[in-house]
């Protein structure tokens, strides 16, 4: 028959008994089945070291003068977790075995025992932890993802309401009010220049002024997107850029923040650029609103002259015709020269007339021009506050 190989072969085993030739023997049993023994012919040195070496500790208590209070005492005092225990005596009492349980002790082994049932205890003691360790591995595995999973959520929020707050924002400190509300959330120390219609405005935790970082802010805008140095980072963009001065040393979790910190970046360049949009426009239309004031002045103006230009031909034109009517009895003119000086008067007067209204014409096609740029004014202005 071929010996099936050891699944739990070349593992340490502390073998510790007060009497020496006992250890020898139980290191025999144990190194026929491949394993790797470190005996100790007194219990409580062997259990010394129990902490730092072995994968399996097999105790036998008979004749060393120890009681099982004294071992469990012992066992309870050191750190033994992950290592199985075995005990070898003679039959005890139901409290003794009590107290073996509560002290972590994996098997009690009763003498006499076969060098088989030994071997056998000692492989099925190796699996179990074997077992249970990797059950413990999942398990701390799945805590980790858990833990990892709710605190993206939790940091993923974060980032969300900070977007969702951010596109209400109207001016520039209000957008690095909210951005240091988020990054205290985080619980990162950090500084902020924002460029405000192309000028750097800095913006720092607590208010407190640094020179160096106003100078490496500024320094470091407008190059790579995100630099990484000395457990800092800078993120740039076209409207800021933002240093982070704690980055904890988590890797898992610089990742994560890096990752909804370009987010925030990223909103707030958006908002950044589009309030400076919306302060250009509010520019230009103030400017174009103060020109068809003033054009629109000025035409009242004009129309006023144009009336009183229009009453004072008038006024001229009757004068005329009466110092015409006085004038032919002393020129003693003959009818055919009173008739065509009648109607040169006459044509004057209607040329007159028909170039004030031209200019009256004129006049109406200016204010339809206006007309049109009012309307555009307010379109713009609808676009501009969303109605």
């Amino acid at each position: 028959n071929q010996t099936k190989a050891n699944p739990v072969s070349n593992h340490c085993i502390l073998v510790a008994t007060n009497i020496a030739e006992t250890c020898d023997t139980l290191c025999d049993i144990l190194k026929e089945s491949n394993f790797d023994v470190l005996p100790f012919s007194d219990i409580m040195t062997g259990l010394d070291i129990a902490e730092h070496a072995p994968d399996l500790l097999l105790l036998d208590i008979d004749d060393s003068g120890i009681t099982p209070s004294d071992i469990c005492q012992k066992l309870n005092a050191i750190s033994h977790d992950g290592v199985p225990i075995i005990i070898i005596s003679s039959a005890h009492s139901a409290e003794d075995e009590i107290e073996f349980y509560n002290a972590g002790i994996n098997q009690h082994i009763e003498r006499p025992f076969s060098d088989k049932n030994l071997q056998r205890w000692v492989n099925t003691c190796l699996v179990n932890q074997k077992k249970i360790n990797q059950l413990t591995e999942s398990h701390n595995e799945s805590m980790n993802m858990a833990k990892a999973t709710i605190a993206n959520s939790s940091e993923m929020g974060i980032a969300l309401r900070f977007i969702q707050d951010c596109f209400q924002c109207v001016e520039h400190e209000e957008i690095a009010e909210l951005a240091f509300q988020a990054l205290d959330s985080y619980g990162l120390d950090y500084s902020l220049m924002l460029i405000e219609m192309g000028e750097p405005e800095f913006y720092f935790q607590d208010d407190i002024e640094l020179p160096i970082e106003k100078k490496a802010l500024l320094g470091a805008h407008g190059k790579i997107p995100i630099f990484e140095f000395k457990g800092r980072i800078i993120f740039n963009a076209p409207h800021l850029t933002l240093l982070i001065k704690n980055l904890p040393n988590d890797e898992e979790k610089i990742d994560r923040l890096k990752e909804h910190l370009t987010i925030l970046v990223d909103s707030i360049d958006a908002r950044a650029g589009s309030i400076d949009s919306e302060i250009e426009l509010q520019n230009k239309q103030d400017i174009l609103t103060n020109i068809v004031r003033l054009a629109t002045n000025s035409i009242e103006e004009i129309n006023q002259q144009h009336s009183q230009l229009e009453l004072m031909h008038s006024e001229v034109m009757c004068e005329l015709v009466v110092k015409l009517e006085e004038s032919y009895l002393h020129l003693g003119l003959e009818p055919r020269q009173e008739a065509f000086l009648s109607e040169l008067v006459t044509e004057t007067e209607k040329n007159t007339k028909t170039l004030f209204q031209s200019g009256m014409n004129l006049d109406v096609e200016f204010h339809k021009i206006i007309d049109q740029v009012n309307k555009v004014l307010a379109e713009t202005k609808k676009v501009k506050f969303g109605h």
